[in-house]
């Protein structure tokens, strides 16, 4: 990546009479495979390049951004201060980064990853077939390997800069069960990893197997009533999500969230303390700096059920009177907003075994597909993979069962976390749980 032309295109708008100017360059190589119904379909092989610039003039600001190589970069930078000089003045605005140093952060790429050949992604996928077929009649409906080598480069008129390089590897998988030749059953799950360092075929027989004990699924005959155990996914999904958005500083400071008045407030049960790390070694959002070049950092947000502390970037950390959380997330071709890297619920002590001993009676949820209102906490729809559970023992899969609920009153009734986390693709790492407050249906 050649940081000169981040550097021309600062200048340029310092000399067109920018106050304040931002550069963020990035740069990717995605490889993908793409198989379906037991073989591969399709491949895809992409490199792009992207250059933006945030410009600022009298707390005027504007965001432009293209494509690289691009022929007329000075011209950009020019558009970008006559934009930022038409937009309404921010009462809210103070500035840039005025200093950062990057963090170190362990285990973000992999010199395998980024060399890795066809030849190589095709044999990845040959033994995730193979991981399949040593299941019988089980198939792979669909299923992505994605690898992909991203480096970024950030600087600002306030001389704050920096770049790193970053690999990752997204593999996710369907299978059905088939009975009769027909599909009867199905199961889904997804690995993540910033290095090649994974077994793929444990993987392979992990959803083949999940998918054979769908076979002979019951539909309920009423609404039970009791805990329910959610799995890391529909926890991460139903629960998480909806608190990781609501104490995001944009939500929060504009009284969009949920949570806006509750500062030092109980928001979730005693058992429940998060920590939102970008710092966190090979972590799904780990990086040393986020979008805006400030220092990524670990941010105590909830406290044995009480609410602590927000996501901020440098714009709303300003607004706050307090110090940027490293939690600006962007690209080069969009503006800055706020989100999570690695938002981390502490896992409690009890193994999966122990969870169902605890649940006894009741209804175990492995995933959830709906909708999720992350502003309400208003969640519903359908459970892909549930099992009844009785006497701590899983007795037989249930057929699709619907499940609803208000995400923020279920996590003041988290009874029980489990001892382990699983990475969610949007930086979510939840342990499994035992809630309350969730209904389910036939």
């Amino acid at each position: 990546m050649d940081t000169g032309i981040a550097e021309k295109a600062l200048k340029t708008a310092e000399k067109a009479g920018a106050d304040e100017v931002e550069v963020v360059m990035e740069s990717s190589h995605d490889m993908e495979l793409i198989l379906k119904r037991n073989e591969i379909h399709s491949e895809k092989d992409c490199r792009t390049a992207a250059l933006g610039i945030r410009t600022v003039v009298d707390r005027r600001h504007s965001f432009t951004s293209c494509n690289l190589p691009h022929p007329h970069i000075e011209s950009l930078a020019h558009h970008s201060v006559f934009l930022a000089r038409k937009n309404v003045k921010d009462p809210h605005w103070h500035h840039l980064p005025l200093t950062s140093v990057p963090v170190h952060v362990e285990g973000i790429y992999s010199q395998a990853l980024a060399n890795l050949s066809y030849e190589e992604l095709f044999e990845l996928a040959q033994e995730l077939l193979a991981g399949v077929r040593t299941v019988p009649d089980i198939d792979v409906e669909e299923a992505h390997i994605h690898v992909s080598d991203e480096t970024f480069h950030i600087q600002n008129s306030h001389s704050v800069s920096g770049s790193y390089e970053t690999t990752t590897c997204e593999i996710d998988l369907l299978c059905t069960a088939k009975e009769s030749g027909h599909s009867v059953c199905m199961a889904y799950d997804y690995l993540y990893s910033k290095s090649p360092d994974f077994d793929l075929t444990e993987f392979a027989q992990t959803v083949a197997r999940s998918a054979h004990r769908g076979h002979g699924a019951r539909t309920l005959s009423s609404s039970p009533e009791g805990p329910v155990l959610l799995l890391s996914d529909p926890a991460s999904q139903v629960l998480f999500t909806p608190l990781a958005s609501a104490v995001n500083a944009e939500t929060y400071l504009w009284d969009t969230s949920p949570l806006s008045q509750n500062m030092g407030d109980r928001v979730a049960a005693e058992t429940v303390t998060i920590t939102d790390d970008g710092t966190l070694g090979g972590g799904y959002g780990s990086r040393p700096l986020d979008g805006e070049g400030n220092a990524t950092a670990q941010t105590p947000i909830i406290r044995e059920g009480i609410l602590t502390g927000l996501l901020h970037s440098e714009y709303t950390s300003n607004i706050a009177g307090c110090a940027s959380t490293g939690n600006a997330i962007r690209t080069a071709t969009s503006d800055v907003t706020v989100g999570p890297t690695n938002f981390m619920v502490h896992p409690g002590h009890a193994s999966l075994e122990e969870l169902m001993a605890e649940l006894g009676t009741g209804i175990m949820v492995e995933r959830f597909s709906g909708s999720i209102d992350v502003t309400t906490g208003l969640f519903s729809g359908v459970c892909r993979q549930a099992h009844h559970v009785e006497d701590g023992e899983i007795c037989y899969p249930i057929r699709e069962p619907t499940l609803s609920g208000n995400a923020f009153q279920v996590l003041q009734q988290i009874e029980v976390l489990g001892n382990s986390s699983v990475p969610e693709y949007q930086g979510i790492m939840a342990p499994a749980c035992i809630v309350r407050g969730i209904k389910i249906s036939p």
